[in-house]
Order: C-alpha cells, then structure tokens, then sequence
C-alpha cells in the first residue's frame, strides 16, 4: 500500500481543490481538514473524499466562493447559512465565531 506524508496529503488535495475553483482559502480549508481527517485514522473522512466533492462542485451540490452568511445572531447561539460551499469552510467560520 503506497504511503503518503502530511505535506503530501495536503498540497494534492489543495491542488485539486483550486482546480475544481476553490478559492485558495477554501482549498486550504478542506484540505487541511482532509488531511487531518486521515492522520487521525478517519480515511473515511479523509482525501478519498475528493472525488466525491469535485462531482459535487460539478453537479452543483458544492458551490466554492458562496458567502457565509449570518442568518441569525444573539449572545448564545447563531445561525450561520453557507450557501451551498464547503461544510468546513461554513463550520470554521462558525467556531471562529464562537471563539
């Protein structure tokens, strides 16, 4: 079974990512969690994944660029819309907030 490093991961998922438009910030996003995902023993979640979300960006389930928008907002709780892109892209947005 061939082997890969974190580096390795990290800049093929990336790369397929931008080509699929994913913006760099988005591509860097994923992959990372991608990435992380199989240094962890979750391959499930991992870079085999990527097939997937370029269909998906093809097919228009995926739309790279999309804002993420505050839907609602008080003290303990917002609803955060990302508009069709990345789940991570929209969840980091959100803990960044929570934070």
């Amino acid at each position: 079974m061939p082997q890969f490093t974190a580096d390795q991961l990290y800049q093929t998922a990336s790369r397929i990512l931008r080509a699929a438009r994913a913006s760099e910030s988005e591509a860097a996003t994923v992959a990372t969690e991608l990435r992380d995902a199989n240094l962890t023993g979750h391959d499930s979640h991992g870079v085999m994944r990527l097939m997937q979300y370029v269909t998906y960006i093809e097919q228009g389930h995926i739309q790279p660029g999309s804002p993420v928008e505050i839907a609602q907002q008080s003290d303990g709780f917002a609803v955060i819309d990302g508009h069709f892109n990345f789940g991570q892209v929209t969840a980091t947005k959100g803990v960044q907030m929570g934070i």
